[in-house]
């Protein structure tokens, strides 16, 4: 995880420490979660930063993953065809 994605989520969870310690919050854990963001912008802080990270890393998990299925399924019809050979 790069290091500017750790910091959002440090700054996100340091904004419910925050909240806590002025015991702020409007109620619903939604509007607990709205607060937050918004005293992370304050910081400068932006959490979409977050969810982009961690959508490009679904996209190169999935491609990793469809090479591992092609390696895997190369190996086993080529022990199928070894296999008929004998």
């Amino acid at each position: 995880m790069p290091d500017e994605v750790m910091m959002i989520l440090i700054a996100h969870e340091m904004a419910h420490s925050y909240q806590s310690a002025i015991r702020t919050g409007r109620g619903g854990l939604d509007d607990v979660e709205d607060d937050a963001l918004a005293i992370m912008k304050g910081w400068g802080f932006r959490d979409a930063d977050t969810d982009d990270w961690s959508a490009r890393r679904a996209d190169e998990r999935w491609r990793a993953q469809e090479e591992r299925w092609v390696r895997e399924w190369e190996r086993a019809s080529a022990a199928r065809a070894a296999k008929r050979k004998s």
